[in-house]
C-alpha cells in the first residue's frame, strides 16, 4: 500500500475551493485525513442487513463527521480506495467512493459494516446475474445470490424446482403443531387462530414443552422464504449436505467442537467392544465417511439439541430408570412439559439399543440419514420444510418445530465451523428452493410485540336484556324499549386491559330503530365492531311505527311525521320489498313486494283508522336506472385503489382498459378537478369513477402508480426525494400515496422500498404495478 502524503494541506486546498464555489458541479470531496491508499480500488458490498450506514468525512464515529445526506443501504456497492485506523475507537475505516443522485461521493464507511470483495470486477455481477436467471432462478433470488457468488466464486447455487405453489406449501405448515415459536417472541410471532390464543385469558395455548406455542403464519412465511437467508451464514441451510474429504477432516472436527462439551472427550467404552481412545470426533467424521454426510451437520444437529454443555438428561446417562441410555439427536423427544419430552426420548433410546454414546451417535445419525437425506431432503432447509413430500400428495416428516430451526442451524455452522477453520471459500454446492407465485420480494419479518386481543368479554344494557345472549363471537344483538325511553346505558368490558372501547355509556334513542356500533380496538390496531339494533316503539296513533325497503336505502331516513321519500334502486333490481307497520288496529294499504320498471316508480302506502275515518299517506319514489357495466382488463382493484397502469399512462391508456357500457367513466385529478384531456398522464392520487346515466356512481377507486409518490404519473429523481423525506419524517405518506410508495408490495414502506425505487432510477430492475 502507499502511504497518503500531505493530506493535511489536500484537506485545507479543497476546504478553500469549496468556500470560493470552485468545487466541479457534481462532484463532492470529503475533507481527507491520513488513510493508506490502495495500489487498485476494490469492491466493497454494505454487508449490514439494517442498512442505513453512515458515510464519514474523517475516520471517526464523531456525529460532526457525519457527510449530512448521506448513507448506504445494505448490499450497496461501493468503490474501495484505501483503509485508515480510527485510534480512539480501534476500527479500521475504509475509504471509499460511489455515486449518489448523480454526484460521487467520497467518505469513510466503518469496516465492520462493509465486505471487501479481494479482486472482484464490479462488472462480473452482472454476468453473474444473468448466468443465474439462465438456470432459472427468480429476479428475487438471481440479485442477491449474484452479490454471494462474487464474494465466494467457488460457491455453486442450482435451482430447485419444489413443484409447490407458495401458497400451497405456506397452508401445509401452517396447521397445528407443525411450526412453534416460544412464548415469550415478539406477538405477531403466535397464532391467534381459534385453539391457539386464548382470548378470556389473554394467553397463548401451549402446545409443546413449557413454553412453544403456535406460530402465526406471518413469521412461518418469512422462515419459508429462502429469499431471507441468502447471507453468508444463513445459505448454509441450502448446503448439500455431503461428505466432502477435502473440507471434513478430523482435525477439523476437533476444533470445531474445541469450545462444547465434546471437546477432545474420550467416549469409547472397552467393556463393551469400542475403543478406548475413540473420541467424539473420530466417533463424527467416521460416521460421516461411512454415511457419505457432512459431520458439521451432524455437529450443528448435536449442538442444535443438546446445547454447547451437554446438561441435558437426555445424553447424562444417569436419568432415573434409563440410566447407561443416550440420545444425542432428541429423536421422539416430544411432548407436553419437561418431563414428557425426557422420558419419551429415553424411552425410544432403550427400546433401540442406545446404550453408549457411540451407538446414539451412530444409530441417530443413521436414523437421521434414512428419515431424511435418504429420502431427498439433504439440505437443512427441506428437513424443516419437507417440499419433497409435500409435492407428493405425502404427509410431510419435519425434523423441528421450531420456525428457525433451519436458520440457526445454518449459522451455526458457518459460524462455528467454516468461517472458524477458514473454509467458507470451499466449493460449497446449495440447493435454492423455487415456488410457483411467490410473493415478488421477498416476505418481510413481523415485529409487532402489541396485543392482539380485540375481543370483548361482555357487553350489558341497564334495565334491558338483549338477545341473543352475549357471546364474544356474535357480534349483532337485538332489544325493543318503550316509546319512553330516550337513553340507555351500555357498558362494554374487554378482555384486555390493552383493548379501548369506543361507543359504549350512554346513548340517546330516536323513535324507531338505532343502530348502535361499539368497537372494540386491541393493542396492536386489530378491531372488531359490535352492534346493537335498538328498536324504540312509537306512539304517534294514525301514522307508520315502521318503514323499510328491502335492500334499499329511503332518503330521507325514515320518520313517522315525513311523508315523502326517494330511494334508488341499479338496474339488476326487478324489485323490491315495501314493509310498513302500524299501530295494532290500524290498517296498511300499498306495501310487500312491488316491481320495478326503468325510470321513476311511484307507491303509496296508506295508513288508516280502525273506523276509516283517517287516512295517511306516505309516497316512495324509487328510481331504476339503466345498467352501467364496465370490464377492469388489466387492471386490478384492492379495497380503495384501482392500480395496473404503467408510468406515464394517458387518459386514453386507461379507457382502453376500463371500458363502461351504458355509463360513463369519470376522472378527476388530485385536486378533485375532472379530467377532459385524453392526452394527459394520470398520477397516483386520481378518482377513477363510473357513473351510470342516472347519476349514481356505480365504482369510484383512487389511482394507484407504484413508485409515482408525487401524483406526476412518473417515476423520478423528485419521487426519490419525496420518499427520502418520507423517511426522515418530514413528511410522512399516508393514504393513496403511502400506498404508492409500497413498491415492494408488503404492506408498508420502509427502507426496502427506498432501495428498489433506487435500483429503478438505476435501471437495474422494474416496478411491479400488480401483485
Amino acid at each position: 500500500m502507499k502511504k497518503g502524503i500531505g493530506r493535511s494541506i489536500i484537506s485545507i486546498m479543497l476546504i478553500i475551493t469549496m468556500l470560493l464555489g470552485l468545487l466541479p458541479t457534481g462532484m463532492v470531496l470529503c475533507a481527507q485525513n491520513e488513510y493508506d491508499a490502495y495500489e487498485n480500488s476494490k469492491v466493497g458490498i454494505i454487508s449490514d442487513p439494517e442498512g442505513w450506514v453512515n458515510v464519514r468525512s474523517t475516520p471517526t464515529t464523531s456525529t460532526n463527521s457525519n457527510l449530512t445526506g448521506y448513507v448506504l443501504d445494505y448490499m450497496e456497492r461501493v468503490e474501495v480506495l484505501g483503509e485508515a485506523k480510527d485510534l480512539v475507537n480501534d476500527y479500521i475505516w475504509y475509504y471509499v467512493r460511489f455515486v449518489k443522485d448523480s454526484v460521487t461521493v467520497n467518505g469513510f464507511v466503518r469496516g465492520d459494516l462493509i465486505r471487501v470483495i479481494e479482486n472482484a470486477n464490479p462488472e462480473d455481477l452482472e454476468g453473474i446475474y444473468n448466468e443465474l436467471i439462465e438456470l432459472g432462478f427468480p429476479e428475487s433470488y438471481a440479485r442477491p445470490l449474484a452479490e454471494l457468488k462474487l464474494a465466494h466464486p467457488q460457491w455453486t447455487f442450482i435451482p430447485y424446482d419444489t413443484n409447490l405453489s407458495w401458497d400451497t406449501m405456506l397452508a401445509q405448515q401452517n396447521v397445528s403443531r407443525r411450526k412453534l415459536v416460544d412464548n415469550d417472541d415478539p406477538a405477531s410471532w403466535k397464532s391467534i387462530e381459534k385453539g391457539y390464543f386464548n382470548y378470556k385469558t389473554n394467553s397463548w395455548v401451549i402446545m409443546e414443552g413449557n413454553t412453544r406455542v403456535q406460530a402465526s403464519s406471518d413469521i412461518i412465511a418469512y422462515y419459508m422464504d429462502p429469499r431471507n437467508f441468502f447471507t453468508d451464514g444463513q445459505i448454509f441451510q441450502f448446503e448439500i449436505l455431503d461428505y466432502n474429504p477435502l473440507v471434513h477432516t478430523e482435525e477439523a472436527v476437533e476444533k470445531a467442537l474445541a469450545d462444547t462439551f465434546m471437546g477432545g472427550v474420550v467416549i469409547g467404552e472397552e467393556a463393551k467392544g469400542e475403543s478406548a481412545e475413540l473420541t467424539y470426533a473420530k466417533a463424527l467424521i467416521g460416521i460421516a465417511a461411512s454415511a457419505h454426510i457432512s459431520p458439521f451437520y451432524l455437529i450443528g444437529k448435536i449442538i442444535s439439541e443438546q446445547g454447547r454443555s451437554g446438561t441435558s438428561p437426555l445424553i447424562s446417562g444417569t436419568y432415573p430408570g434409563y440410566e447407561g441410555y443416550y440420545n444425542f439427536y432428541n429423536i421422539g423427544a416430544t411432548g407436553v412439559g419437561n418431563t414428557e419430552i425426557i422420558v419419551n426420548g429415553l424411552t425410544y433410546a432403550k427400546e433401540h439399543g442406545w446404550d453408549t454414546r457411540y451407538k446414539a451417535l451412530f444409530a441417530g445419525a443413521n436414523s437421521t440419514i434414512s428419515d431424511y437425506i435418504e429420502r431427498g431432503q439433504n439440505t437443512l432447509y427441506l428437513q424443516d420444510w419437507d417440499a419433497v413430500d409435500i409435492a407428493k400428495g405425502s404427509w410431510p416428516r419435519q425434523y423441528a418445530q421450531y420456525v428457525w430451526d433451519a436458520e440457526l442451524n445454518a449459522s451455526m455452522t458457518a459460524s462455528d465451523t467454516y468461517y472458524k477453520l477458514g473454509l467458507q471459500d470451499s466449493p460449497f454446492v446449495f440447493s435454492i428452493p423455487i415456488y410457483s407465485n411467490m410473493p415478488s420480494e421477498a416476505v418481510t419479518k413481523p415485529t409487532d410485540d402489541r396485543n392482539p386481543n380485540f375481543k370483548l368479554g361482555n357487553i350489558t344494557v341497564d334495565g334491558y336484556n338483549f338477545t341473543p345472549s352475549f357471546d364474544t363471537d356474535v357480534t349483532q344483538y337485538s332489544l325493543i324499549v318503550p316509546t319512553n325511553v330516550s337513553s340507555i346505558n351500555i357498558t362494554a368490558t374487554p378482555y384486555a386491559s390493552t383493548t379501548t372501547v369506543e361507543g359504549a355509556g350512554v346513548r340517546q334513542l330516536a323513535e324507531g330503530d338505532n343502530v348502535i356500533e361499539i368497537v372494540s380496538t386491541a393493542q396492536n390496531g386489530t378491531k372488531r365492531s359490535y352492534y346493537l339494533n335498538i328498536t324504540r316503539s312509537i306512539s304517534i296513533e294514525n301514522n307508520l311505527s315502521y318503514l323499510e325497503l328491502d335492500d334499499l336505502s329511503l332518503s330521507p331516513a325514515f320518520s313517522p311525521n315525513v311523508y315523502e321519500y326517494t330511494a334508488k334502486a341499479d338496474y339488476s333490481k326487478s324489485s323490491v320489498v315495501i314493509k310498513a307497520s302500524a299501530q295494532d288496529g290500524y290498517i296498511i294499504e300499498g306495501a310487500g313486494e312491488k316491481s320495478l320498471n326503468i325510470g321513476e316508480n311511484r307507491f303509496v302506502i296508506n295508513v288508516s283508522s280502525p273506523d276509516s275515518e283517517t287516512v295517511t299517506s306516505y309516497n316512495i319514489t324509487i328510481t331504476r336506472t339503466n345498467e352501467a357495466t364496465y370490464t377492469l382488463g388489466n387492471l386490478k382493484v384492492k379495497d380503495d385503489y384501482i392500480y395496473g397502469l404503467n408510468p406515464s399512462s394517458t387518459v386514453m391508456n386507461l379507457r382502453n382498459e376500463l371500458i363502461v357500457q351504458n355509463g360513463d367513466l369519470v376522472i378527476y385529478n388530485s385536486k378533485s378537478e375532472a379530467v377532459t384531456d385524453d392526452s394527459l398522464v394520470l398520477g397516483t392520487g386520481y378518482r377513477v369513477e363510473v357513473v351510470d346515466k342516472s347519476g349514481t356512481v356505480k365504482f369510484s377507486k383512487l389511482l394507484v402508480i407504484y413508485g409515482d409518490v408525487n401524483s406526476d404519473g412518473k417515476i423520478s429523481l423528485l419521487d426519490y426525494a419525496f420518499f427520502k423525506k418520507h423517511l426522515w419524517k418530514d413528511p410522512e405518506f399516508t393514504g393513496v400515496y403511502l400506498e404508492a410508495a409500497d413498491v415492494s408490495h408488503d404492506g408498508k414502506a420502509t427502507l426496502f422500498d427506498y432501495a428498489i425505487l433506487k435500483k429503478y432510477m438505476w435501471k437495474e430492475i422494474d416496478i411491479a404495478q400488480t401483485y
